[in-house]
């Protein structure tokens, strides 16, 4: 928004700040927020389309790092290990402490042999030449062999939710 300057070339003052709320109960209704969200919808319902295969590792370290609240990190831990169940999605969690001898610096997404997503601080790089796809192979599957899977992935989440 532009804003034309007045006579003698300045424009006006600001709009004073909006009031303070008024005193009184949140809204809602003071009550807190639902514990969980509702079922997903969109592209995150694409891991009920049993048509298609999922396979996520995550580092436990992901799992238990400070940066949202206890009971926050708990719901997540929670919709994971629900999300084990689902016959598509395979999850695993790398325990602290597993020997993993060869990390990615970024993240990324392997959709098939053709394409991966590389996440980067400021971009996501699409990556299509075969040799680059098949290192990010070779790193998933590093990765995945490091990882808890099935029971001993829920169990694991189990830990990260107490």
């Amino acid at each position: 928004m532009s804003v034309a300057p007045r006579a003698g070339g300045r424009p006006p003052p600001p709009p004073p700040p909006p009031p303070h709320p008024p005193p009184g109960p949140p809204p809602g209704g003071g009550r807190p927020p639902p514990a969980r969200p509702p079922p997903p919808t969109g592209e995150t319902a694409g891991a009920h389309d049993t048509t298609r295969r999922f396979t996520f590792v995550i580092t436990e370290t992901a799992l238990r790092w400070g940066f949202c609240p206890p009971e926050v990190r708990a719901g997540q831990a929670a919709h994971i290990a629900s999300t084990t169940t689902l016959p598509n999605v395979e999850i695993g969690v790398i325990p602290l402490g597993a020997p993993v001898h060869e990390v990615p610096l970024h993240g990324y997404e392997m959709f098939d042999d053709r394409l991966v997503n590389v996440g980067l601080e400021h971009a996501t790089v699409a990556v299509t030449d075969p040799s680059d796809i098949a290192t990010c192979h070779g790193l998933f599957r590093l990765m995945a062999d490091a990882a808890l899977m099935g029971d001993d992935c829920r169990a694991l989440l189990d830990q990260v939710r107490s």
